[in-house]
């Protein structure tokens, strides 16, 4: 009986931490279609943040309970928004503000951007891949969309989440503060980047910095590393080595570092 008690723990602990792990890599699926939704959105809607946003929400439906009608999918969207606005990051990685600085097309800026700079993406196939200097990138470069989505998922099953958290927070030194948060949260972060190609000419809107290498995107040469200082020889039994040099003249009887006749010859005087 005892036997059994010890063995059913361990095993029900297993099957709870199976089950958990299985419903956290069908969460990472969900977030994982729902980030390339959110860049597929980006790249036909001029990288517009609003637009990525709301689609990635969107496809976050099935972890909120999904629906067959319009109001259960109405529901399933406020439950989904509502707890995105603390538990969801999304940073847009390119374009850059550097992107713009080097690939902005004044002529679209009224016709496409309303005012704000706009990268154009017409005639990609025709264009030299040329690095430019503030952002380290071509204008094909310059046209793919990259996000990195945060997404903190709440762990359901009773006493491995309690387990999971606590083996996450005590290795979560060094992590970022977001992923701090959602820990003190009780959520685990789930991280996707997703890279798409452009669809349309991407429109400015608060886009992060990210200088390039610069000079052309072509880093400068350092030149060869520098070597370490050779430290003295002390020498041994009939080794003279190669001690430091003296703070003397070294045909000084007082420092010279060799005895014998493979001392040097001192240099002769000269009269005044």
């Amino acid at each position: 009986m005892v036997e059994f008690l010890l063995v059913g723990a361990v095993i029900t602990a297993l099957g709870l931490g199976l089950l958990q792990y299985s419903l956290l890599f069908h969460s990472k699926n969900i977030v994982n279609h729902a980030t390339f939704m959110a860049a597929r959105a980006g790249a036909i809607g001029h990288a517009q943040q609003s637009k990525i946003r709301d689609a990635l929400e969107k496809n976050l439906l099935p972890l909120y309970g999904g629906g067959q009608t319009a109001a259960e999918l109405a529901i399933a969207y406020g439950k989904a928004k509502a707890d995105a606005a603390t538990n969801l990051s999304i940073e847009l990685l390119s374009p850059t503000k550097e992107s713009f600085d080097d690939f902005a097309d004044p002529e679209l800026k009224d016709s496409v951007g309303a005012g704000k700079r706009v990268i154009p993406n017409r005639g990609l196939a025709f264009q030299d891949a040329v690095l430019k200097t503030h952002s380290g990138q071509t204008l094909h470069d310059a046209n793919q969309i990259k996000l990195r989505v945060v997404y903190g998922y709440k762990p359901a099953v009773p006493f491995v989440d309690r387990m999971m958290l606590a083996v996450m927070r005590q290795f979560s030194g060094a992590a970022e503060p977001f992923h701090q948060a959602l820990l003190a949260r009780g959520r685990i972060p789930i991280v996707v980047h997703v890279t798409q190609q452009m669809l349309s000419d991407a429109i400015e809107d608060s886009n992060i910095s990210n200088p390039g290498n610069g000079n052309g995107g072509q880093p400068t040469d350092p030149g060869p590393p520098s070597q370490p200082p050779v430290p003295p020889n002390p020498g041994g039994p009939g080794n003279p080595g190669n001690p430091a040099p003296p703070d003397c003249p070294w045909w000084a009887s007082e420092c010279r570092p060799c005895q014998g006749n493979n001392c040097p010859t001192p240099p002769p005087e000269t009269c005044g």
